[in-house]
């Protein structure tokens, strides 16, 4: 997909706004055949609306995003710019827990790299993007799609990626920046600079895409790319992490329900971020505390959708069979 309009941020919006609604067939279909699963019925008979069949979860794929962000460095800490670049590294040769995870469940795992040797501009004092190019990375966050899952997981690495995340969603939503801030990044330059980006972004609320362009980042907007895709497709998005969330909130801004084929890998920890998960109708599938290292979640959570699959039966038995 490209966006070639001469407003490239129209083209973004109007396939936003012509997203497939779900198969309510398909889900009356095998909601009898979900009873007892909790939570896993539930996204059982959300990929069957999503698919328009009997829930199938065989093709799974996990996307990585891999992007630098300016806004990091109030952080203080020179290691997150390193420290990123060693896990791309670590993640591409197969080393990590990720890795493992997905080789032993079967999930492609797929790594795609946002400029590495170019941090978006520091949001709390300039903007992150061109409009041509916040479409180029929406376009280019797509291209695992052209895999044809049945269900993706998208997540973003980096320890930067969270502080980037959190001055989108306090722009989006006007709750205070500290909120969306993990723990450890919670200092007093870091609260200081996301909110300032936040302010940044809250001048352009009324016009979800014109918040991005000006305070997002690569890896969120390359994930909204996901998700957008995905829709289309009528496959079903597993949102890992708070870049992710962040694109599905900037979605549904954009045209509200836009993000109802997407479920949460794992349920957050902040208030906040559940409060805003249950206002844009996707649910936690697991509550397992492994939401600190990018991906894990995800992954574990494919590998258990995959396996509750197997709980529905291809047809619908017959009565005193």
């Amino acid at each position: 997909m490209s966006f070639e309009n001469v407003d490239p941020l129209a083209d973004i919006a109007r396939l936003a706004q012509s997203m497939p609604g779900p198969d309510a067939a398909a889900i009356a279909r095998v909601e009898p055949m979900l009873i007892g699963l909790g939570p896993f019925g539930a996204a059982l008979g959300t990929i069957a609306g999503w698919q328009g069949r009997g829930p199938r979860a065989q093709r799974l794929l996990l996307a990585a995003y891999a992007a630098p962000h300016g806004i990091a460095r109030h952080a203080g800490d020179k290691r997150i710019a390193a420290s990123l670049n060693a896990e791309v590294a670590a993640v591409a040769a197969g080393e990590t827990a990720l890795d493992r995870i997905c080789r032993e469940v079967g999930i492609g795992l797929k790594l795609f790299e946002l400029a590495l040797d170019q941090a978006t501009p520091d949001v709390a004092e300039a903007d992150a993007f061109a409009p041509a190019g916040l479409a180029a990375t929406v376009a280019f966050g797509m291209e695992p799609l052209a895999e044809r899952p049945d269900v993706i997981a998208v997540t973003s690495l980096g320890d930067g990626a969270p502080i980037a995340a959190a001055a989108v969603l306090a722009g989006l939503t006007g709750a205070p920046a500290g909120d969306w801030l993990p723990p450890q990044s919670r200092s007093r330059h870091v609260v200081d600079a996301v909110e300032r980006a936040a302010r940044r972004g809250a001048e352009a609320r009324a016009d979800p895409l014109e918040l991005l362009r000006r305070i997002g980042a690569r890896d969120s907007a390359a994930m909204l790319g996901a998700i957008l895709a995905a829709r289309h497709q009528r496959a079903v998005v597993m949102l890992d992490g708070m870049a992710a969330l962040a694109a599905a909130a900037i979605l549904d801004a954009v045209a509200p329900g836009a993000a109802r084929h997407c479920l949460l890998a794992e349920r957050p920890r902040a208030s906040c971020a559940r409060a805003l998960a249950e206002a844009l109708k996707v649910p936690a599938l697991t509550d397992l505390g492994v939401d600190g290292q990018p991906g894990i979640a995800g992954a574990l959570a494919l590998g258990l959708l995959r396996n509750a699959v197997a709980a529905v039966p291809t047809e619908r038995p017959a009565l005193n069979a």
